[in-house]
């Protein structure tokens, strides 16, 4: 399996990757989405953060970015850190990969 180096250091599965950015993508698509977003990001820096709904937890889990008990997986953890960037209201899915010359 082909390996790419995340933007945080780590190496993941590169259709990890893909399958993830589609999935992240998706979810700016709604205010539902963007708040399941932000906690999914908050909880991947801080695995005790609460979530502020059952909603949004519902949804990740759903999506199975979340564990029904709560849990990040690692690959989920490390592409959310190097992908996901919220600055003010606005959000943004960025490319996680290391750029190599």
């Amino acid at each position: 399996m082909n390996m790419v180096q995340l933007k945080n250091g780590k190496a993941a599965p590169e259709p990890a990757v893909k399958v993830l950015l589609l999935v992240l993508r998706g979810l700016t698509e709604n205010l539902e989405g963007i708040l399941a977003l932000y906690e999914l990001n908050e909880r991947c820096k801080n695995p005790k953060h609460p979530f502020f709904s059952k909603d949004q937890e519902q949804l990740l889990v759903r999506l199975a970015l979340v564990t029904p008990e709560g849990h990040v997986h690692e690959v989920v953890r490390d592409v959310v850190l190097s992908t996901v960037e919220f600055k003010g209201d606005v959000v943004r899915v960025n490319d996680p990969l290391v750029v190599t010359p």
